[in-house]
């Protein structure tokens, strides 16, 4: 999985400085992804997949 609240224009620049981190909304999402995993990680079941498994010799495709 991945978890992201969008890009930015400072996003992986010289200029993205941890001072425009808005912590108080990082704390809210770790949080919600810890919850998931632990909900996640104590079900009774496995989790069923809605894709086939890809093919790892596969060409990558972005």
């Amino acid at each position: 999985m991945f978890f992201t609240t969008g890009g930015h224009s400072d996003y992986h620049q010289v200029t993205d400085e941890a001072e425009y981190i808005d912590y108080d909304h990082m704390t809210h999402v770790a949080n919600f992804i810890e919850d998931l995993a632990v909900r996640t990680g104590n079900l009774d079941h496995q989790l069923k997949l809605d894709h086939p498994k890809p093919d790892p010799t596969a060409p990558c495709q972005q």
